[in-house]
């Protein structure tokens, strides 16, 4: 892990930390600007220790230059990297950088982290002076330089009656090598992602653009390699050493390859991976909230759903019939054509222990009656592995009936949870819901 400690935590839970750890050489009490006056802890101070309660988080949050907090989920999640990419939920705006693993799962969401780390590693590129070498090339001429390819031309030329030009060869320094071209084909490449992404803001995209664009100039002369012949290249696959004046390369060279080659990262508590990020928090209240929407949106789109499953920024509505304010904002509303709700869905991420809170239950259940619906439903993890996920009923008041469905995060087959969850739910709708997914 280097030079990093990594301090463990759970979302919602506390830790103590030695007051030391956090003082610098005067003796003042030092927190890294990522953390200062964020909403990824509560501090508390005492005479030995400085108390970290986290909220809402999980990831790798820095402390310190040289200390960093786990804070892992308060549930268990058999697959948190699953739950993010389906959620498409913003990290948390950290400057710190961490090392991930990586794998086949792609997600837009991850553009602006690798365009953030990508311009960094470029500037220091730039910086350090492109990698210049001595690359063999050859050439039919009239006026030959360098070496005489004897045999080639007896071969190629005599025998057709030419003799007055040879092939050639010589050796010369350029910018024109392969670990140049993959950096700017991954230039290239990044531009092309973010301008079909939809879900970046177009200020965001043109700024990021425009930062690019301007590092692809700086690489002018170098071949954009269409047929991607570097990947072959031993330094850029890391198979062979960096020269040592050369080593400010590695990195950047591995962000282009995970541009290029569509990677994802692993978010687990590992922190060794070779490739650098900046680093990588999520809000779980948030993740949990877009995950529940996406699981039950692609439920629907596959069973052919006469309704459309909408988050609370597209299925929001007057809370009151005859009056505009308040809004409703249910976190989930599955909504027909015609503007009929059959039902909306409020989601918790709060663990299993016992039925929900009165504000939660109230909630969902206000939020029926505002839709005319005559179902209410509040969605939260399971506390643990043991704990058997599925639907139950909890009641009913004045005519709608109250339900609770309990996911099961830390499920080995997490897809087949999220099919679960479709058919309890498919089963509250009415009869002309197709949900046979």
């Amino acid at each position: 892990m280097g030079d990093y400690e990594v301090i463990p935590c759970t979302e919602q839970g506390e830790v103590d930390v030695p007051i030391e750890r956090f003082l610098d050489a005067s003796g003042e009490l030092k927190l890294h600007p990522d953390v200062e006056g964020s909403t990824y802890f509560e501090v508390s101070t005492g005479t030995k220790r400085l108390r970290l309660r986290a909220k809402g988080w999980v990831g790798f949050v820095p402390l310190t230059d040289t200390l960093v907090a786990y804070i892992a989920p308060r549930v268990p999640i058999s697959n948190l990297t699953r739950m993010v990419r389906m959620a498409g939920q913003p990290r948390a705006p950290l400057t710190s950088f961490r090392g991930y693993e990586t794998d086949g799962g792609w997600s837009d969401s991850l553009l602006e982290v690798y365009a953030e780390t990508f311009k960094a590693q470029l500037e220091e590129v730039i910086t350090g002076g492109l990698w210049r070498d001595y690359e063999e090339r050859f050439e039919r001429s009239s006026f030959p330089r360098g070496r005489l390819l004897v045999n080639r031309t007896v071969q190629d030329l005599v025998p057709r009656g030419i003799h007055h030009e040879a092939h050639v060869a010589w050796f010369e320094r350029t910018a024109d090598i392969p670990v140049n071209r993959c950096l700017r084909y991954a230039i290239r490449s990044l531009v092309v992602l973010l301008r079909g992404s939809p879900g970046h803001s177009k200020k965001l995209v043109r700024e990021l653009v425009r930062e690019l664009s301007a590092f692809d100039a700086r690489f002018d002369g170098v071949t954009l390699d269409a047929e991607r012949d570097f990947e072959v290249d031993p330094f850029v696959r890391g198979e062979r050493p960096l020269p040592a004046l050369r080593a400010y390369y590695r990195q950047p060279l591995d962000v282009a390859m995970a541009i290029i080659g569509r990677r994802g990262v692993l978010l687990n508590d590992n922190y060794d991976g070779s490739l650098k990020l900046a680093s990588l928090a999520y809000n779980m209240n948030d993740v949990f909230e877009a995950y529940v929407h996406q699981t039950l949106r692609q439920y629907g789109d596959l069973a052919g759903w006469p309704a459309a499953v909408l988050d609370d920024r597209d299925g929001k509505q007057s809370l009151y019939a005859d009056v505009t304010k308040p809004e409703a904002t249910p976190d989930v509303v599955i909504r027909r054509p015609d503007g009929g709700t059959p039902l909306a869905i409020e989601v918790k991420n709060k663990p299993y222990k016992g039925i929900p809170k009165a504000d939660d239950r109230n909630q969902a259940i206000v939020y029926a009656l505002s839709y005319g619906s005559d179902k209410a439903l509040v969605v939260r993890p399971c506390g643990s592995v043991e704990m058997e996920s599925g639907l139950s009923r909890l009641g009913t008041v004045g005519g709608i009936d109250v339900f609770q469905y309990l996911m099961g995060l830390g499920a080995p087959d997490l897809e087949a949870e999220e099919r679960k969850f479709g058919d309890a739910v498919a089963g509250l709708l009415p009869d002309d819901f197709d949900y046979r997914a």
